[in-house]
C-alpha cells in the first residue's frame, strides 16, 4: 500500500507511472508547470486526485490518479479532458492532500458548478 505524505508524493507518483503513450506529458512534468488540484469523490466514477500539467508550449494536461479499491487498493494514471469541479472535496478537509495548492479558488470553482450545474 502507498502512503502519499505531501503533494510531492502524488505529483512524482504519477509521473512515474504515466503510461508510456503520454510521452509528451511526461516531458511537461519536467519543463512545465505544474498545479496540484487536490483530492476529488469522483474522476470517471471513481475517487482520486487531479494534477494540472502545463507545457512549457502552454497545453495543459489533466493528470488524474484514480483509486479502485475492490478487493484491495490499486491506483492508476490517467488523462481527462475536464476537471470535474462538482466532485472536488478540498472543501470537506484540512489536509493538503485534498485542498491543493489553491483551495479558495477551487472553492469558488465548486460552487459555480453546483450553482450553475455540472459540464
Amino acid at each position: 500500500m502507498i502512503h502519499f505524505r505531501d503533494r510531492n508524493d502524488i505529483i512524482e507518483w504519477a509521473e512515474q507511472n504515466l503510461p508510456p503513450q503520454y510521452r509528451a506529458v511526461a516531458r511537461a512534468f519536467r519543463r512545465g508547470s505544474i498545479e496540484f488540484l487536490g483530492g476529488f469523490s469522483d474522476i470517471i466514477s471513481l475517487p482520486g486526485w487531479i494534477i494540472k500539467v502545463t507545457s512549457k508550449f502552454r497545453k495543459v494536461y489533466y493528470v488524474a490518479i484514480v483509486v479502485e479499491s475492490v478487493p484491495f487498493a490499486e491506483m492508476c494514471v490517467v488523462i481527462i479532458d475536464n476537471v470535474p469541479w462538482e466532485h472536488w472535496d478540498g472543501d470537506k478537509s484540512d489536509n493538503p492532500l485534498y485542498q491543493g495548492d489553491n483551495p479558495e479558488k477551487y472553492k469558488e470553482l465548486k460552487n459555480g458548478c453546483t450553482k450553475q450545474g455540472p459540464n
